[in-house]
């Protein structure tokens, strides 16, 4: 979001007298800048003030000039000087507000001018230190505390800029930039519930915001909120129906919930708008992997190896890779390039030191599919059998609750289940170190709704990719990855940012308590007799055309 821009305020005829002074004196208007006074008393200065408030910038810097000749050391014509050239001769303002410094140091408006001026510029050093002087001279204007908070955020700094922003709300609960910079600050940390409460706060106040909208349908979506998150992005379609962004994001909804047909409407149409973008090539490639459509399926995988390479194109969920022709140097550089962004902003911990809690090591398991899902009939087994003279085990889900027998035999097996689907990363990161859990196993990845943020945030001294993404995950913060021998030979070891975790066998355990049932005749499943048939039982995405040409020569 734009920053809160003082001269917008100042222009406002619709600034309250009781409101704080738009010059960041935090004096009320009408104690300040309004202030009624008897016709024709009114100084230079202020008639230079008054031209600019009504936009008049000619005149207020004529008038303001005219003060000064009459008056050098008049602080308050320098200041306004300053505003009536902003627009057009940045630099001769900036040299206008240094003088008002000079001649007032204990005047906040100029140093706050001053810090928007470097902070646009990105000189956020020496936009910080003329905030702070504004604040030290006494004002705290909630727009001054907003765009202090731009200058800190973009340092990096998130925690105090959330401070700033949550300050500048408190004082002035209807500034809309300070609760979307608020939302914006908290979904770089991946605190997208909070981040998602702010930016309904802004739309509530501005519904007309297209921007608004779709922020707060990524919040909502990544925070496992679907069907929030689909009204909010229609909100920003209606809004904005060409903007590509807001139809590749209900496309990716649609992509989640597997109705492809819709999604790729929704793509080919943002592709209409803005043919070279790899965002929506990309998004296209998976939705044709998943319908077997493979009219232009090489055009698309080049152009998508093209721009995995360059540093500006965005990078590729690495889910969307792992059935694509790729050597493994090249999903190790596209995982990095994922898990880079992705875990942008996150702050990890100190890493705690394992330990034994009562005579046992805790290990946790967490993802989203203790359900019906295939992780079932790989992974319920082997929590059942781990030995419980040496081991105490929890299951965290953030998945859905299906109440079916699966999962309530998952929720049976560990020794403590808890549903952390409501909570944040960051609360689950806290909740896992509060249980001293040892080694924390990985069931997901990066496939969709994974929360590997917290993984990020090291919730736990050893952490395992394990089962639920067959690749690596180019993350520093995963140890090791669960193998074997047969699928990760040792020579390939330098493609992988986890070390090997190797397993005598095989990596993928399986359910001997599984019932199988009854084999049904080829009659029954429509198959002729007498010959012999091929049979893959992976999703459609994973069949690339030149398996399928192999198949067909067979």
């Amino acid at each position: 979001m734009p920053d809160a821009r003082l001269l917008a305020s100042l222009q406002d005829s619709n600034v309250r007298r009781n409101d704080p002074c738009p010059c960041g004196s935090g004096k009320r208007y009408k104690d300040c800048h309004g202030a009624l006074r008897p016709a024709g008393s009114e100084s230079l200065s202020e008639i230079a003030r008054a031209g600019l408030a009504q936009g008049r910038l000619e005149e207020a810097a004529r008038n303001a000039r005219a003060a000064i000749e009459r008056d050098p050391s008049d602080a308050e014509a320098w200041t306004v000087l300053g505003f009536a050239l902003e627009t057009l001769q940045p630099d001769a303002a900036l040299d206008a507000w240094r003088r008002a410094v000079a001649l007032a140091p204990r005047l906040p408006e100029a140093h706050f001018r001053i810090g928007d001026f470097h902070r646009r510029r990105g000189e956020h050093d020496v936009a910080l230190a003329a905030y702070e002087a504004a604040i030290a001279a006494g004002s705290t204007h909630p727009v001054l505390l907003n765009n202090l908070g731009l200058s800190l955020q973009a340092q990096g700094r998130f925690d105090a800029a959330a401070d700033r922003y949550r300050e500048a709300i408190a004082l002035q609960p209807d500034l809309l930039p300070a609760h979307a910079n608020l939302g914006d600050v908290l979904s770089t940390r991946h605190r997208y519930i909070e981040a998602a409460a702010s930016y309904a706060r802004a739309a509530a106040l501005d519904p007309n915001v297209a921007d608004l909208w779709k922020n707060l349908g990524l919040c909502q979506q990544r925070a496992g909120a679907p069907v929030s998150a689909r009204k909010s992005f229609e909100r920003a379609r209606a809004l904005a129906p060409d903007d590509p962004k807001a139809l590749l994001y209900p496309a990716s909804l649609d992509l989640a919930e597997q109705h492809y047909e819709e999604a790729a409407a929704l793509i080919e149409r943002a592709l209409a708008l803005q043919p070279d973008s790899a965002e929506a090539k990309n998004l296209l490639l998976y939705v044709r992997q998943h319908t077997c459509d493979w009219a232009d399926f090489e055009r698309l995988l080049e152009a998508q190896r093209a721009s995995l390479t360059r540093p500006e194109s965005p990078p590729v969920n690495p889910h969307n890779l792992l059935a694509l022709p790729y050597t493994p140097a090249e999903l190790l550089a596209a995982t990095r390039k994922w898990a880079t962004q992705h875990f942008d902003g996150i702050a990890a911990g100190a890493l705690p030191s394992p330990s034994l809690v009562d005579g046992r090591l805790r290990i946790a398991y967490i993802g989203p599919d203790f359900r019906t899902h295939p992780l079932a009939n790989l992974l319920t087994e082997v929590i059942e059998r781990h030995d419980r003279k040496r081991f105490e085990v929890f299951g965290y889900s953030y998945g859905p609750d299906d109440g079916s027998p699966a999962r309530a035999r998952f929720k049976a097996a560990f020794d403590h289940f808890v549903d952390v689907r409501a909570e944040s990363v960051e609360d689950t990161a806290r909740r896992i170190v509060k249980d001293r859990i040892a080694v924390l196993f990985d069931t997901s990845g990066y496939v969709i709704h994974a929360r590997s943020e917290i993984f990020a945030l090291r919730a736990a001294p050893i952490q395992v990719n394990c089962i639920g993404f067959p690749g690596t995950l180019g993350a520093d913060c995963y140890d090791y990855i669960l193998t074997d021998r047969f699928v990760t030979p040792p020579e390939q070891q330098s493609s992988f940012a986890e070390r090997f975790m190797v397993l005598p066998d095989c990596y993928l355990p399986s359910d001997s308590n599984r019932p199988i049932g009854v084999t049904p005749s080829r009659g029954q499943c429509g198959l002729p007799d007498g010959v012999f048939v091929f049979c893959c039982f992976n999703a459609s995405y994973k069949i690339v055309p030149q398996v399928f040409e192999a198949w067909m020569r067979l």
